[in-house]
């Protein structure tokens, strides 16, 4: 059975009741997009329609929905809501014009879903169900307590689960925008009504980089932990009952003044939204004309002890091409450097390779090409064979090369996976059993920044990759990205990526893997090394450390 049917299997028997905030007429028949949104993620999983309720609630949703949020209460000022609500009118119709986010925050009729039921009252539930999911603004112990509805409904309601938007004390990420974080943190909490104290579990937590624009935050978060909850749903009962089982949480309770942004705050933002951030992006690329532009560079001998060591760079090739991305392999006593070369005029990278030798680099041009985009040519040496692994995401597949006359011949081997959106796929062999690493999108929406998989297999052309269940294994922006790998005195290092406030590549960080299985991944963080911005580094993103050279890469400030 493959992994795509398992998981339709399990979503065929699960039944989810999916509890939303009336407004005007609770009976309207629409729902809130993010909802919406949730509702298309376990169809996707195999959900039949027929097993997804709508449930809605007494209480009245906020006039900003629909972005799960509450009414302030009298201790919120009427300025500081009007200026904030303002600022969120603001946002909401700039993020709409991105056909990306053409659906975020609005409400969506039923109509519009693919067999979707008719919305009922709370206290009117008459089917029994495994998981309530809570998108309410009013918590389900409040509800439960202010709610007419008799014990009977109240235990037909299964799991309670509710997503947490953002981890500041104020909305969706506005804290986060105006604090220029790197991250935005998020979790889904499961309340077990077995407790008379309503026990709040903590099933799972992670964060996703942010936006320069708090909405656009909020908006890539909704569709993040919407896709994220739906996996976790379909995986099964089993699971579910281990995270109940777990260590109980304190919920953050967070007062209404203290939760809105004060008018300072709200003022400060906008200033910075408005104003500063879009003068300086048009003094950097319309007025300076200057850009952050990549390049590789290399260093004989073990680059352990200093990472930060800049070494020789290999000029970029002419026409506007840049390289990064580097892997190095030695062959019949020669090293050689593999990279993506990027071809502005195409709009996609290919795959070139250099010889590297005491005197410098030698380009030796491309070497694979296909009519989509290829970068992070990571490379595999096996019982006397050379593989390539070049992220191939535009393609939805991850895909393995073999050199039949290295290292100008290329030949598409397997395509190990094929209908996922991953990037920067690393395999290695441990004990008897192979790993993949790789940066899995689970939303579908090629943020390869925050979630890190772990697949294994009994061989490196397996036709079947075991995911590990408790993928993503890492979720976080500041750790997931693969960025290299390499092994030294008998210890795997994984580099990571490092991301900040809109910027992709910032800088890099190498852990060593002190635990790897099927079911099990574990490392530790050794040294991150950030930008030398006194030289004009902007960024630099990856580093890998082969027999004889050490390579990264780097991006400077230039002249477009």
């Amino acid at each position: 059975m493959t992994e795509e049917t398992q998981k339709l299997c399990l979503g065929e028997n699960v039944t989810i009741a999916l509890v939303v905030d009336g407004h005007g007429d609770p009976l309207s028949g629409k729902i809130p997009g993010h909802v919406a949104q949730f509702y298309a993620a376990l169809r996707a999983r195999g959900v039949a329609s027929s097993n997804i309720h709508f449930l809605m609630t007494g209480a009245r949703a906020s006039s900003l929905v629909p972005i799960c949020i509450a009414e302030p209460d009298q201790s919120v000022g009427a300025l500081r809501y009007a200026l904030f609500a303002g600022l969120y009118f603001i946002e909401r119709a700039l993020i709409r014009r991105r056909k990306k986010y053409k659906g975020y925050a609005q409400w969506v009729s039923m109509a519009s879903l693919e067999n979707a039921r008719e919305i009922q009252p709370l206290e009117e539930m008459t089917d029994e169900v495994d998981v309530t999911v809570w998108f309410s603004g009013v918590s389900p112990s409040a509800q439960m307590a202010s709610s007419t509805m008799d014990r009977a409904v109240h235990r037909q309601l299964g799991a309670i689960v509710q997503p947490l938007y953002g981890g500041r004390g104020q909305p969706f990420g506005f804290k986060e925008a105006r604090e220029h974080a790197p991250s935005l943190d998020f979790s889904i909490i499961a309340h077990d009504r077995k407790q008379v104290d309503w026990t709040t579990h903590c099933v799972f937590r992670g964060s996703i980089m942010t936006a320069n624009r708090w909405l656009v935050s909020h908006a890539n978060l909704v569709a993040k932990l919407s896709a994220l909850m739906a996996e976790w749903i379909v995986r099964g009962r089993t699971e579910r009952q281990e995270a109940l089982a777990s260590d109980p949480i304190n919920p953050i309770v967070v007062a209404s003044a203290s939760f809105w942004p004060s008018i300072g705050e709200s003022l400060s933002y906008a200033a910075q939204a408005f104003v500063t951030y879009p003068i300086q992006k048009m003094l950097t690329k319309q007025i300076r004309r200057r850009a952050p532009r990549w390049s590789v560079s290399h260093y004989q001998g073990d680059g352990f002890a200093q990472p930060e060591q800049v070494g020789t760079r290999i000029p970029n090739p002419s026409g506007g091409r840049f390289l990064a991305d580097p892997f190095t392999v030695e062959y019949a006593g020669q090293s050689f450097c593999f990279v993506e070369d990027y071809f502005p005029d195409e709009k996609k990278g290919k795959i070139s390779a250099y010889r590297l030798d005491e005197t410098g680099a030698q380009d030796l041009g491309v070497v694979l090409e296909e009519p989509w985009h290829l970068s992070f040519p990571f490379l595999i040496a096996d019982q006397g064979q050379i593989y390539m692994v070049p992220e191939s995401s535009a393609a939805r597949e991850i895909r393995i090369y073999k050199a039949h006359d290295f290292p100008n011949d290329w030949r598409l081997e397997r395509v190990l996976m094929e209908n996922i959106d991953a990037a920067d796929s690393m395999i290695f062999k441990k004990g008897r059993r192979w790993y993949m690493l790789s940066n899995v999108c689970t939303a579908g929406r090629s943020d390869h920044q925050s979630e890190l998989h772990l697949f294994s297999a009994s061989n490196l052309l397996a036709s079947h990759w075991e995911p590990c269940p408790h993928n993503p294994i890492i979720c976080d922006p500041l750790r997931a990205r693969n960025a290299g790998l390499f092994s030294r005195e008998g210890r795997m290092y994984r580099v990571n990526q490092v991301q900040a406030q809109g910027q992709y590549g910032f800088a890099f960080q190498i852990n060593e893997i002190t635990s790897i299985a099927p079911h099990h991944y574990e490392e530790k963080p050794i040294k991150r090394v950030d930008p030398d911005l006194g030289s004009g580094m902007a960024r630099t993103h990856h580093f890998h450390i082969g027999p004889r050279f050490t390579v990264r890469d780097h991006a400077y400030w230039q002249k477009r």
